[in-house]
């Protein structure tokens, strides 16, 4: 019994010895083949819903520029794949990048897009996108992407602390309201301000002030009832700003019409800048009368000093007479007479006045 278990154990021995011999083998010959392999070909992958905004073309040229040559026929001993994938991922809008061989020796290269979230828009008008995780990504030629549009961004090169906290709310607020169907179709833009957000929707004259980017849930239900209740049976256009920023309530801002006073302080700036511009017209013929009658005076004072009178029975006495010299009129003209028929038939002119709203306050309290 001993000597038959004694034989089990040697010929297990061996069989595993033989195993783990050919196995060796087999991988010493798989890697002296893959030393003069050659790539036979590259296929780029891009992971992308709907589109690509890394295009398949510029791919191959990074991967060629990272590489310092083409990669087709080229020993795949030679290529160092970990390399190339980190080149690629220099790309802001390439999230990952993951490159090995098919049992073809092709060169498969898997590419997982950045999805912009947003399009920020700074106070000095620049604008770049950003992605679910708040990494900046520049624009794109030709590439027309639909996000939700943020304005009111710090135009800063280097953002400190409080600009990284403002697009963490910013990024917030955008993926909230693009995971609701409603708002994500009803909210136009996302303006930044002092103390948080404005929202303006796509329907309705009015402003959402939302405030920070906390109890976000809540917000946008009190104000949601507010449409279905209130908005829905008045007009979306009635409220100048809905407030939803404090607890349990619902504050609306209405519209109002210009008041009489208004309209009478309006035709009172109109009758002054009337009688001024009669007043400057009144100026200009006067200067111009006086200036004739300047003109005429000296003609006649220069003529009497140069013609004597005749004596009675007297020969005429040829006379070298001088032309007489129109003198400079003391005052110019403001105006010249064509300038003034213009004056007279211009139109009236216009008084721009800021319209006064009147404004009332609706509360509507809802404990949810």
């Amino acid at each position: 019994m001993k000597a038959k278990r004694t034989l089990f154990k040697i010929l297990f021995l061996a069989t595993l010895l033989v195993v783990v011999s050919g196995f060796a083998i087999l991988l010493i010959a798989a890697n002296k083949k893959d030393e003069g392999e050659l790539c036979k070909g590259v296929i780029v992958t891009i992971d992308s819903e709907e589109n690509e905004f890394v295009d398949k073309n510029d791919v191959l040229k990074m991967v060629h520029t990272s590489a310092k040559g083409l990669l087709v026929n080229k020993p795949i001993a030679s290529i160092n794949t970990q390399v190339l994938e980190k080149d690629l991922e220099l790309n802001s809008w390439i999230e990952d990048a993951q490159l090995y061989y098919d049992s073809k020796s092709n060169l498969q290269i898997q590419i997982k897009e950045r999805k912009p979230i947003a399009r920020i828009f700074t106070t000095a008008g620049n604008s770049f996108f950003i992605d679910s995780v708040g990494v900046q990504l520049p624009l794109l030629e030709n590439k027309p992407i639909r996000v939700h549009v943020v304005t009111g961004f710090t135009p800063a090169k280097r953002w400190n602390s409080k600009d990284s906290a403002v697009l963490d709310e910013v990024k917030k607020v955008v993926q909230f309201i693009s995971k609701h169907d409603f708002w994500n179709a009803q909210v136009g833009e996302i303006q930044i301000v002092q103390n948080g957000f404005h929202l303006t929707p796509v329907i309705g004259d009015h402003v959402i002030k939302l405030g920070s980017a906390e109890n976000l849930e809540d917000k946008l239900t009190r104000l949601f009832i507010f449409y279905k209740q209130v908005l829905s049976k008045t007009g979306f256009n009635k409220y100048q700003a809905v407030d939803v920023r404090f607890d349990g309530q619902v504050i609306g801002v209405k519209k109002g019409p210009a008041s009489k006073v208004d309209e009478a302080l309006l035709k009172k700036n109109i009758e002054q800048l009337m009688r001024r511009k009669e007043q400057q017209v009144e100026n200009a013929v006067d200067v111009e009368q006086e200036r004739t009658n300047t003109i005429k005076k000296a003609s006649e004072i220069e003529t009497s000093k140069n013609i004597k009178p005749l004596r009675e029975n007297s020969v005429p006495v040829k006379t070298n007479i001088l032309p007489v010299k129109e003198i400079e009129p003391a005052v110019k003209p403001v105006i010249e007479k064509n300038k003034i028929d213009q004056l007279k038939k211009s139109r009236k002119p216009k008084a721009v006045m800021e319209r006064k709203v009147k404004v009332e306050k609706v509360e509507v309290k809802y404990d949810l």
